[in-house]
Order: C-alpha cells, then sequence, then structure tokens
C-alpha cells in the first residue's frame, strides 16, 4: 500500500471562535489497490502558511482540534490564533474531505511533480492528516464530496455518480439511478438518511442511498448540510434555510456570507468556506461570525 508521506508542525490546536465536538443498480467495484509501499519525499515545508497562498476551498471538516479546510495547495488547520497552518511536507490537492470516527478520509489529485496516479481515489489518515494511505480506486475516481457514518462511506465522483461502500472505502457500488447529483448530505444520527441536490432539486433517501425521492416543497438550493441539530440549505440567492426534520418544512433562517463555496456540519454549529473567509454560525444560520479572513 503506497503511503505519501507528510510531517506536521502544529497539533492538538483548538478553535477559540467555534465550538467543535467532535436498490443499487449499476456496477460493483472492487478494491483498487495503491503501487508497492514507499515514501514520497516532502516537497514544502509544514508550518504557518501565507494568507495569500489561500485559493479556492474545494472542502471543510471539523474534527477534534480545529477545522480543516480542503485547498488545491494542500489540507490546512485552522489554529487558536485563526490563522492557516499547512499540515503536511507533502501537500496535494483536496478535492473532498470528510472525518469519521477518529480518521479523515480525502480524495484529490496530487501534488506536482511526484509519482503517484491522478486522481488519488480515497485516501485514509489516522493521523489527523499527517500521513495518508491510498484505500481503494487509486488513478480511477475523483471524488468531489465525502461523507462517512461508522464504516459506511459515501463519495460524489466528478460525473455526479454516487458511490456506496460498506467496508469503510474498499469496495463500492454505484447507484447509477441517482446521478448526477451536485451535493449530498448525511444524518450524523442515522447512516440511512441522505440530502442530496439534483439539478437544485432537493432529493432525498431514507435507504442509505439505494433510492431517492423528491422532498416535495423544498426551494431549490445550491448547498446542503446535516447538523445535528437539522438540515440546512443555501440557495443559489445566499439566503440560508433549515429543516428540523427529513421532509420537512423549510425556514428562513439569514444570510451566508457573500460567494460562499462550501458547508459543513460542526456539531449543532454551521461553518462556512467563502472565497475571502471561513465563518461559523452557532444560532442555526442566523448570524455568522468570522473565524479568519485570508483576502
Amino acid at each position: 500500500m503506497r503511503r505519501f508521506r507528510m510531517s506536521i508542525t502544529a497539533a492538538g490546536v483548538c478553535l477559540v471562535a467555534v465550538t467543535l465536538v467532535a436498490a443499487c443498480s449499476g456496477m460493483s467495484t472492487g478494491e483498487n489497490d495503491a503501487p508497492g509501499a514507499g515514501d514520497v519525499p516532502g516537497a514544502a515545508s509544514a508550518g504557518a502558511t501565507a494568507l495569500s497562498e489561500v485559493e479556492h476551498v474545494h472542502a471543510l471538516a471539523s474534527a477534534e482540534g480545529g477545522i480543516l479546510v480542503g485547498t488545491h495547495r494542500g489540507l490546512l488547520r485552522i489554529g487558536p490564533d485563526g490563522r492557516p497552518v499547512k499540515i503536511s511536507d507533502q501537500p496535494f490537492d483536496v478535492m473532498a474531505l470528510s472525518a469519521a470516527r477518529g480518521a479523515l478520509l480525502a480524495s484529490g489529485h496530487p501534488a506536482q511533480g511526484t509519482d503517484f496516479p491522478d486522481p488519488l481515489g480515497l485516501g485514509r489518515s489516522e493521523d489527523g492528516g499527517r500521513t495518508w494511505a491510498a484505500v481503494s480506486q487509486t488513478g480511477s475516481v475523483d471524488f468531489h464530496k465525502l461523507q462517512a457514518a461508522d464504516d459506511k462511506v459515501w463519495g460524489l465522483a466528478a460525473d455526479g455518480a454516487l458511490w456506496r461502500s460498506v467496508d469503510a472505502g474498499r469496495t463500492w457500488q454505484v447507484s447509477r439511478g441517482a446521478a448526477p447529483l451536485e451535493d449530498l448530505a448525511v444524518d450524523p444520527d442515522d447512516g440511512k438518511r441522505l440530502v442530496a441536490l439534483r439539478q437544485s432539486s432537493v432529493v432525498m433517501s431514507r435507504d442509505g442511498g439505494a433510492t431517492f425521492t423528491a422532498w416535495t416543497d423544498a426551494p431549490p438550493l445550491a448547498l446542503v448540510a446535516w447538523t445535528t441539530e437539522g438540515v440546512y440549505g443555501v440557495t443559489p440567492t445566499g439566503e440560508a434555510l433549515a429543516a428540523a426534520s427529513l421532509g420537512g418544512p423549510w425556514q428562513r433562517r439569514g444570510r451566508v456570507p457573500q460567494d460562499t463555496q462550501s458547508i459543513a456540519p460542526a456539531g449543532t454549529e454551521l461553518i462556512v468556506a467563502t472565497a475571502q473567509s471561513i465563518d461559523s454560525s452557532s444560532d442555526g444560520g442566523r448570524t455568522f461570525v468570522r473565524v479568519v479572513l485570508w483576502r
């Protein structure tokens, strides 16, 4: 199993501004093992990163110790001083990110100048993002969204296909009938319940993603997330909406910061990434507090 090894200079950091707690049609795809084991030498120094280095934010995740931010230039952690900190010596383009059972899952593209297959498929880290091991689909699938609950993993591929795994991402089934999906969220208390976006329309599943039905009377949404308080959505015009139960009515809460690119749950809270900042809401999306500004 090939590993791309990284080093970390700041561990155990916490976030001051946010309280964080940590029938399928189509083919069945088996494990795609990575090439032989080996380390990739570091190409850049870990540590505090220049704010100007932060480009597009693809993914957010909350984990013990802070907020993790997936960017074109690697995986960052928001430290106690509100500054992004590079986690790894060997960055990669992080297209998708999820935290589950003390581990991190990610997908993306290798750093320029390395010899890893592109895309990276599914990778797993047991040490907070310091080192990563290839799990499956290396050189085959580019996941743009990952969600996990216990050993169940859901991934949205670049083409919008929904991939489902019940063995921590080692083998997969592809739900052809659900595609193409644009975003995905999983109930943190019940892995059988999912919400997804299809051409901005909201669909939902009560069987782990095997089948989906329309969420009646749901407004068009651009982004969706599921916290322990309920489902949250962002409209194409930037309104923040919430639904307390699956299939229930949506209520307007407030507005997300301008140019929001990604949203994610952080326990009961909601975190959002824009082209300029990371912001958080502890009142159900009614107001947002700036965590870090990098432009």
